[in-house]
């Protein structure tokens, strides 16, 4: 049940964007943090890390690993977290290793 709960994004690009639309299509309200520090997105609630990880009941990753995701969501970010959102079941974690990707792709 997705319905009135909160879905933290973390990296708002093309996938993210794309959770966001499926969230928001179950009832889940979004709000997204930018660990690149990327201006406000028109139609989507940014929130400072903390604020993401302190009020969301689901959290995605959608990012590339890189200096600004690379030890991200470490202890001290999950002690952060509210206690549903620890649970496995609505922790949800993928950070695109795009070089990796890229190079299996395409040699």
């Amino acid at each position: 049940e997705l319905k009135g709960k909160t879905w933290g994004i973390i990296g708002l690009g093309n996938i993210g964007r794309r959770v966001a639309a499926i969230a928001e299509a179950f009832g889940a309200e979004v709000i997204y943090t930018s660990p690149s520090g990327n201006a406000p997105q028109e139609g989507y609630h940014q929130v400072d890390l903390d604020t993401l990880l302190a009020e969301s009941d689901i959290i995605s990753v959608h990012a590339p690993l890189n200096q600004y995701t690379e030890n991200l969501i470490n202890e001290s970010a999950l002690k952060k977290m509210k206690k549903t959102a620890s649970e496995p079941t609505v922790f949800i974690f993928i950070i695109v290793l795009i070089d990796d990707v890229l190079k299996h792709q395409y040699g």
